[in-house]
């Protein structure tokens, strides 16, 4: 279940991109590629009839899309909430301990909210500079 709303959630975004394209919005190369990955994703999903592959794939994807954003906090700490990210961090937790008590969780389902996890956290912690600055 985890993987199959990762692959909706990626779709979703990948439909959000191609619609606000057609708006004339100026979609940067970077943002490009992330789609593409995502895309060779989707396809490998497809083409070996598991989901594993295309959803590591749309992760590494995830985690790129990340990178505008760690350069925007990390020029301007404030350009992003910190509670926002706590909250989505200990829900991320959370999730991740209750996988534990689920007899059937398999490893892969545990590699979506772990980068997930990753992630927000980071944002957290370079979030939280803006109080150390000041």
């Amino acid at each position: 279940a985890v993987l199959f709303t990762d692959c909706l959630g990626c779709i979703a975004t990948l439909v959000f991109i191609v619609v606000r394209r057609k708006a004339k919005l100026d979609v940067e190369v970077f943002d490009r590629a992330i789609m593409l990955i995502s895309l060779i994703g989707l396809g490998l999903w497809c083409l070996l009839r598991t989901s594993k592959w295309g959803h590591i794939l749309n992760l590494g994807a995830y985690s790129l899309a990340f990178v505008p954003t760690y350069r925007s906090v990390l020029k301007n700490p404030s350009a992003e909430p910190t509670k926002v990210w706590l909250m989505w961090s200990v829900s991320l937790f959370i999730n991740i301990a209750a996988l534990t008590l689920k007899p059937e969780t398999q490893n892969m389902d545990y590699i979506s909210p772990l980068v997930y996890l990753f992630h927000h956290s980071a944002m957290v912690l370079l979030s939280m500079r803006r109080l150390r600055i000041k």
